[in-house]
């Protein structure tokens, strides 16, 4: 993927990948929006990241990132939801009171229990779109086969 050097977009969450993240990754000098979110993810944060000078979204939230984020550049420019759920991980934006949620003794908190798009949720707004989506079809399809007499 490093030799994407046009790509502008990646988002690779919820993908269960494995490993460290590619140094290659470095070659992607116009990514604007980077999710790798909701993965297995170990070891730390390349330096290299650093290099992405359009980087304007950063997710790496629900890994098992650990290590120092690389100081002195955007990356700690970024929201500290951004490496939320990465024990192992410290440093600016990182401060005492948000790890304080990964309180030793508690279970760190889970993609599922952050996404906005859970199982129940999702269920959800799909029966609100078919209780939306039925009456505005019938209306556009069968409704001008009431009124047009022309077109019965």
């Amino acid at each position: 993927m490093g030799n994407l050097n046009a790509l502008i977009v990646l988002n690779l969450s919820h993908n269960s990948l494995l490993g460290r993240i590619p140094l290659s990754f470095r070659n992607l000098r116009q990514l604007e929006s980077f999710d790798l979110s909701c993965n297995n993810m170990n070891g730390n944060i390349p330096q290299e990241l650093a290099n992405l000078n359009f980087l304007g979204y950063l997710n790496l939230s629900f890994n098992k990132l650990a290590g120092p984020i690389p100081t002195g550049t955007q990356l700690q420019s970024f929201n500290p939801s951004s490496y939320e759920g990465n024990l192992g991980l410290y440093g600016p934006p990182l401060t005492p009171s948000f790890r304080s949620k990964d309180a030793p003794g508690l279970p760190p908190p889970t993609c599922l229990e952050q996404s906005a798009w859970s199982g129940d949720n999702v269920v959800e707004w799909m029966l609100r779109g078919a209780e939306i989506g039925f009456p505005i079809g019938f209306a556009i399809f069968i409704g001008p086969l009431l009124y047009i007499r022309r077109w019965r």
